[in-house]
């Protein structure tokens, strides 16, 4: 796969070149582009998760606590572990990515707003939950 800036700048010129957004086969082709970021963030992060477990302890490490929950998952420290399982973490990371993605739509003069936020947060958070019962079982 392409790094996701290529993958994101063929998003935004795909968008504008299109007249008609709410036509269902421009709708499908823009889920299909935005799976294909999503995907690729995914793999970014399994690649992160294959680090020695217990890196994000590390004190200069300042990725916030879910982000650490996320790309940390096989952290051997009980409290740690304790507090992954009971926060929403998968939640807050697909409202970070949500928040971001809109931005870099945004940079690119696209107009997105609440809509595309939750749009964006479903379908991330969505694949981000199948990858985490994955990764338990």
């Amino acid at each position: 796969m392409r790094p996701v800036q290529e993958q994101l700048d063929d998003l935004v010129r795909f968008l504008m070149r299109v007249k008609d957004r709410n036509n269902i086969r421009i709708r499908q082709e823009r889920a299909r582009r935005v799976e294909r970021i999503i995907d690729e963030l995914l793999q970014y992060a399994a690649t992160i998760q294959q680090c020695p477990p217990g890196w994000s302890a590390d004190p200069l490490c300042r990725l916030p606590e879910d982000q650490r929950f996320w790309l940390d998952p096989y952290r051997d420290d009980p409290n740690f572990q304790q507090r992954r399982a009971t926060t929403d973490w998968p939640r807050s990371i697909a409202e970070s990515f949500s928040a971001w993605f809109n931005e870099q739509l945004r940079h690119r003069k696209l107009p997105v707003g609440e809509a595309e936020y939750r749009a964006w947060r479903r379908e991330f958070w969505n694949e981000l939950k199948a990858l985490t019962r994955e990764m338990a079982s």
